[in-house]
């Protein structure tokens, strides 16, 4: 299989549309789902007082939408993702004057190497106590140092949600992944503390891309600063950044 050669603005925008369409599969299963919608963003907001149903996606905003957007009574608890445009720059300036602060940075992945075959075994988890019990493992191997009721918060959106969830037979690894059009977002790669730096998790991710090979699928993930040595390892190659903020108040 040949994939259709992408620029790299196309595959930016990959990245960020499976980005945003993964988030809002999630928090649609949440108490009270809402859509929020003003010039150059979209978001939601729900009951749950969780950042994962409270966010908003931010590309190219005018002033005006970005100053209702820092007068909402709900950014206490939102998240805010800022997408990468020639015009980021100019927003940062003006979240931080509106009491936002920057958190975090996801860095855009896309697969760039050759097909892969793998001969580590996933099981999709079907009904919502086998896909609750894969969440709230994936979710207690990035969220270990918060509160358990936060992992079961978002292991509670994920299991009803339309994404794919995969475990080994052991329960020691899983993953979590979501499909919009021609494009395989990669979400929660986890192996268990047991397993670890024993090239398990590279098993793993080539398990992860030899399914998109088969569907003939582009692979895409985000991953934070301290991964992106070893994804770029396993063939993803870096194409740009989202921003993370928080309400400062």
């Amino acid at each position: 299989m040949e994939y259709r050669p992408l620029t790299d603005r196309e595959i930016i925008e990959r990245c960020c549309l499976n980005l945003t369409e993964t988030y809002f599969a999630l928090a649609r299963c949440a108490p009270g789902f809402r859509i929020y919608e003003d010039e150059g963003m979209v978001g939601c907001f729900s009951d749950l007082d969780h950042p994962a149903a409270n966010f908003v996606m931010v590309a190219r905003p005018t002033p005006r939408s970005l100053q209702r957007l820092a007068a909402l009574p709900q950014r206490n608890n939102m998240m805010l993702y800022l997408l990468p445009t020639s015009e980021s720059d100019g927003v940062v300036e003006i979240l931080e004057r509106s009491d936002f602060q920057f958190v975090n940075r996801l860095n855009l992945m896309f697969y760039r190497g050759e097909p892969r075959t793998s001969a580590l075994k996933l099981e999709s988890m079907k009904g919502y106590s086998a896909r609750f019990d894969c969440s709230l493992f994936l979710a207690k191997q990035f969220f270990s140092h918060v509160p358990e009721e936060f992992s079961k918060q978002i292991a509670g959106l994920t299991a009803g949600s339309k994404c794919e969830l995969m475990r080994s037979a052991l329960g020691d690894l899983g993953a979590m992944t979501y499909q919009v059009t021609d494009t395989l977002g990669l979400y929660n790669i986890a192996v268990s503390a047991e397993r670890r730096s024993r090239g398990v998790g590279s098993d793993l991710v080539n398990a992860l891309l030899a399914k998109a090979y088969e569907s003939k699928l582009h692979a895409v993930l985000q991953c934070n600063d301290s991964l992106l040595e070893w994804y770029e390892r396993q063939g993803f190659r870096r194409y740009d950044e989202v921003l993370l903020f928080r309400c400062a108040l």
